[in-house]
């Protein structure tokens, strides 16, 4: 990308792939999770509250392999590690 005076400007190549593919979501909600971890949406609720932590004012669930379930509210939310 060229600023104003006509120089390419250095941005990491990351950077530049990310705001290619368009803004990413840091959590999937339950059901998306549940398809990518090979078990139904039920068995991965049930798994996270029976796994919760409480650390401070949140709930978290560690399901492993930097996957992290979060509590919303009511709602379970999943955090894969990048890649």
């Amino acid at each position: 990308m060229a600023d104003a005076n006509g120089a390419e400007s250095a941005r990491p190549p990351d950077v530049a792939r990310a705001s290619a593919l368009g803004p990413t979501r840091l959590y999937e909600t339950i059901d998306e999770a549940a398809g990518r971890l090979g078990m139904t949406a039920q068995a991965l609720r049930a798994r996270c509250r029976r796994g919760a932590v409480r650390e401070g004012r949140e709930v978290r669930c560690y399901l492993g392999d930097g996957v992290v379930a979060t509590k919303f509210g009511r709602t379970w939310r999943v955090r894969f590690r990048p890649m």
